[in-house]
């Protein structure tokens, strides 16, 4: 989903999707959702044992241009994803000056895993929102086992993560940050 694309996915099943570093895309391993003003909607829908050689092994939220990218995910289930980087389900990333904004509400993520760096289950450095939510059992190889936040290039907004009535355990993370 790209350009300002606008894409709703509901009820729907992603499993054993797997990015190739062919056409120089790895990141996203079930969707990838970039460029100025895109947005994705994922509804009451399943991301299973989905991979990306890069970041974001079942969704990559990714900024270009001047207005970010958004997504929000509602009753979704992540389980058994993988990246080789950072979010072994899902990664939002922002720069110096643009950012994605990700919002998640009511959704579970387990046993979701990166073999190299961070967040096991969500890695964020753009704007999050994350409420009504369970990380479990999720593992980095460096920090942020459940999630980690960050801050990318100093630009202003970047990093901004807001936790309301999460439950975040079991998590793991080889260097920093069990939980988050």
């Amino acid at each position: 989903n790209r350009a300002g694309g606008h894409l709703t996915i509901q009820e729907s099943r992603f499993e054993s999707n797997c990015t190739t570093t062919l056409g120089g895309i790895s990141d996203g391993g079930a969707i990838w959702n970039s460029d100025a003003g895109s947005t994705l909607v994922v509804i009451d829908s399943e991301f299973v044992d989905n991979e990306a050689t890069r970041n974001g092994g079942a969704i990559m939220n990714q900024r270009h241009g001047t207005s970010p990218p958004t997504t929000t995910i509602r009753g979704s289930h992540f389980q058994d994803n993988s990246a080789t980087l950072n979010g072994g389900a899902v990664a939002n990333v922002g720069n110096a000056t643009t950012h994605g904004v990700l919002a998640i509400t009511t959704s579970t993520f387990v046993n979701n895993k990166t073999d190299g760096e961070q967040g096991g289950a969500i890695d964020n450095s753009g704007t999050l929102s994350l409420t009504l939510s369970t990380l479990h059992e999720n593992r980095a190889a460096g920090s942020g086992g459940g999630l980690r936040n960050t801050q990318t290039g100093g630009g202003p907004n970047s990093g901004q993560a807001t936790l309301s009535e999460v439950t975040l355990t079991s998590n793991e993370a080889g260097t920093d940050g069990t939980g988050s």
